[in-house]
């Protein structure tokens, strides 16, 4: 996400972002073959706390369990937390996980 702007200062504009993502239709198979699931799953969040580019600390939410588990990954410190403050959070980089390797 485009999280600075040309003068390094922090964008904290509110981006929605899904739980699943289907990328089936950005797809394409040279030899026209049908198109196949691309369902990807949300596995993790990194986020930014600060003002600038230059400074700040940075701080992950991670779904281990592939459930709703949440866990906020944060230097030593690792805690569940909530799946709305995942969902709620202004993120820095999405990590999705492909669900079915096979399809």
């Amino acid at each position: 996400m485009k999280r600075f702007d040309n003068l390094q200062r922090k964008i904290t504009k509110k981006i929605e972002f899904e739980k699943e993502i289907n990328l089936k239709d950005f797809y394409y198979h040279p030899e026209g073959k049908e198109r196949r699931k691309y369902i990807f799953k949300l596995k993790a969040v990194l986020l930014h706390q600060g003002n600038s580019i230059y400074g700040g600390h940075y701080f992950s939410y991670v779904n281990v369990t592939g459930k709703e588990d949440w866990f906020c990954f944060n230097d030593t410190v690792v805690k569940k937390i909530d799946p709305s403050t995942v969902y709620d959070s202004r993120p820095y980089i999405l990590f999705y996980e492909k669900l079915d390797k096979n399809s």
